[in-house]
C-alpha cells in the first residue's frame, strides 16, 4: 500500500471541497441555460460520481486484492506471485505519491481561496490539477500491467491474460453503477462466497459466458462515454445534449443490470438448497449496498450488550430492543429496495453524463413519494431505536458507544459533493 501521511480528515476535506466546488459551478451553468421551463418547479440534484482522487473510476488504483486475483487467474506459481507483489508495491507507492501531490495542490488552492475570499480559484485550478493526476496515474497503471505481463511464463498463461483484462474492465466499468444491480460483478461475488463445488462445472460455463457478455457491454459503455460532452467547469451546459446522453446512459445501465439479474437467477438455480438464500441475500446486498449495509445503530446495540457494567434490567431491555429492531429491519429494507427499483423502472432516478473524473449524475425531477416514504421509514426506525438505546444507558455508558465513521457522507446521509437545487415554488 502507498505511504500517505496526510491526515485523513484533511484529505477528505480537500476532496469534498473540490467536488462541491465543481458541482456548484456545473449547477450554475446548468441553471443559466435558457429554455428550462419544463424544469421550473423541479428538483435538480447534481452530484459528482467520483471526487478527485477517489479510489474508483477512470484512474482508480489497482488494489493488492486484485493482484492476488490476477495471479490466480493466470495460474502463477509462488515465485511469480512474489514478483507480482513487489511490482504492485512499487506501483502503489508511486500512485500514493501522485495522490499526495494532487492533495497538496488542492490544499494550496483551499488556503488561497480562504485567504483571498476568492472561491473562483477552484474553478480556475481544478481542471489542471485533475488532468495531471488522471494522466500520471493512467501512465502508472499502463506500466504496472506491462510489468505484470512480463512475468508470464508460457503460452497457457499468455492465453489467460485476456481474462485479466476483462476483470480490470469490470473493476473500472462497474464502479458507481447508475441503477441498482449495475455495479455487481458476479464473477467476483461467486468467488467471495466460496460456494459449494457441486455446482462448479455447470457454473463455470455460465460465468465464462457472463464474463464475455459483460465485457462486450462495458466496452460499448466506455466507447459511448468517450463520446459524451466533457464538462468544462464554469461553462454553460447544453440541456438537449445532456438529456440525450442521460437517456443513453440509463439504457446502458439497464442492460448491465438485466444481464446481472438474469445470470444471478441462473446461478441461484444451480445451488443446493442451503446456499440459495445465502446467494440471493448477497446479491440483494450488492445491488443495494446503501439499503442493506449494516446500520450504525445495530453496531451500537451489539457493543452496548457487551458492556460489563450493565445491570440486569438494562441488559434485558437492550436485548428486547435489539430483537425488535432486527425483526423489523428486513421488511423495511426490502420495501426501500423495491421503491428504488420502481423509481428506476419509471425513469425517475436521473442519469449520468460526462467522461473521466468529471462524470456527473443529474436528477431533474422530484423523487417519487413511495421512495421518500420508504427511506424515511428506515431513518425513523434507526433514530427511534438510537434514542431508546441512549435512554437505557448511563452518561458514562453512552460515551463508550462506537462513534460514526461517516466521513464519506454529508449531512443526512447524502454523499459528499452532492447538491440539490429546488427550482420554482
Amino acid at each position: 500500500m502507498s505511504q500517505d501521511s496526510t491526515p485523513r480528515r484533511g484529505r477528505n476535506t480537500s476532496r469534498g471541497l473540490a467536488a462541491v466546488a465543481a458541482a456548484a459551478t456545473i449547477a450554475t451553468g446548468f441553471m443559466a441555460v435558457g429554455g428550462l421551463t419544463s424544469l421550473a418547479h423541479a428538483q435538480v440534484a447534481i452530484s459528482m460520481t467520483r471526487s478527485l482522487g477517489s479510489p474508483a473510476g477512470a484512474s482508480g488504483m489497482v488494489t493488492r486484492r486484485s493482484v492476488d486475483r490476477y495471479a490466480t487467474i493466470l495460474g502463477f506459481d509462488e515465485a511469480q506471485r512474489e514478483a507480482a507483489a513487489l511490482i504492485h508495491e512499487g506501483y502503489a507507492s508511486a500512485f500514493g505519491e501522485r495522490r499526495r501531490v494532487m492533495q497538496d495542490a488542492m490544499e494550496t488552492v483551499r488556503r488561497s481561496a480562504e485567504d483571498t475570499g476568492d472561491m473562483g480559484l477552484f474553478i480556475q485550478r481544478f481542471p489542471a490539477i485533475n488532468k495531471e493526476f488522471e494522466e500520471s496515474t493512467k501512465k502508472l497503471e499502463k506500466e504496472f500491467f506491462q510489468d505484470l505481463r512480463a512475468l508470464l511464463a508460457d503460452a497457457a498463461q499468455e492465453e489467460r491474460w485476456a481474462s485479466v483484462e476483462r476483470m480490470r474492465r469490470r473493476e473500472l466499468g462497474l464502479a458507481g453503477g447508475q441503477v441498482s444491480g449495475s455495479s455487481v460483478d458476479l464473477v467476483s461475488m461467486v468467488e467471495d462466497l466460496k460456494l459449494s463445488p457441486s455446482a462448479a462445472p455447470e457454473m463455470a460455463g455460465l460465468l465464462d459466458g457472463y464474463e464475455r457478455e459483460m465485457d462486450r457491454l462495458l466496452i460499448a459503455k466506455a466507447e459511448r462515454e468517450s463520446r459524451e460532452p466533457a464538462f468544462e467547469i464554469g461553462k454553460p451546459i447544453d440541456i438537449e445534449v445532456i438529456q440525450k446522453a442521460m437517456a443513453e446512459s440509463q439504457e446502458a445501465a439497464l442492460r448491465i443490470r438485466d444481464l446481472n439479474t438474469a445470470s444471478a437467477r441462473r446461478i441461484e438455480g444451480m445451488l443446493p438448497d442451503g446456499e440459495r438464500e445465502k446467494f440471493a441475500a448477497e446479491f440483494r446486498r450488492r445491488c443495494h449496498p446503501r439499503v442493506y449495509r449494516s446500520p450504525h445503530v445495530l453496531r451500537e446495540l451489539e457493543e452496548a450488550l457487551k458492556m460489563s457494567d450493565l445491570d440486569a434490567p438494562q441488559r434485558e431491555q437492550l436485548a428486547l430492543l435489539q430483537e425488535g429492531y432486527t425483526r423489523r429491519l428486513p421488511a423495511i429494507n426490502d420495501a426501500w429496495a423495491a421503491a428504488v427499483e420502481a423509481a428506476e423502472k419509471d425513469g425517475k432516478t436521473g442519469g449520468a453524463v460526462g467522461g473521466g473524473a468529471h462524470r456527473i449524475a443529474f436528477n431533474t425531477q422530484d423523487e417519487p413519494e413511495d421512495l421518500v416514504r420508504a427511506r424515511t421509514a428506515r431513518r425513523e426506525l434507526d433514530e427511534q431505536t438510537a434514542e431508546r438505546l441512549r435512554g437505557l444507558l448511563s452518561p458514562a455508558q453512552r460515551d463508550r458507544l462506537p462513534k460514526r465513521d461517516d466521513e464519506d457522507m454529508g449531512p443526512g446521509g447524502a454523499p459528499r459533493g452532492r447538491m440539490i437545487i429546488n427550482r420554482g415554488g
